[in-house]
């Protein structure tokens, strides 16, 4: 939501309708806007070298095919543009349920 609160154009996109409803709810309450697209990671729906950053969270590693998802994102991502990828990990610690 940062980002948004910043002025950029923030487009989210999800397979998930139920996931995109929610989304929009969350950026609606604070009065923030968000464009949301239905769709897959692995085939973009976007035109190649258009985006500034492109962001995925707790998603990959749900993925047997997640190099097609990574070719996806640095495909659509500008020439000087980024890419950012989180993922758990076995050592990763949710400190909120301590």
């Amino acid at each position: 939501m940062d980002f948004a609160r910043r002025g950029c154009l923030v487009i989210g996109l999800d397979f998930s309708l139920k996931a995109l409803k929610i989304a929009k709810t969350l950026y609606r309450r604070r009065g923030l806007k968000l464009e949301l697209v239905l769709g897959d990671i692995r085939f973009l729906p976007f035109r190649s070298v258009i985006f500034s950053l492109v962001w995925n969270q707790g998603v990959l590693e749900h993925l047997p095919d997640y190099p097609k998802a990574l070719h996806e994102m640095a495909r659509v991502a500008k020439v000087n543009g980024q890419v950012i990828v989180f993922v758990p990990n076995k050592i990763c610690v949710d400190i909120s349920r301590r």
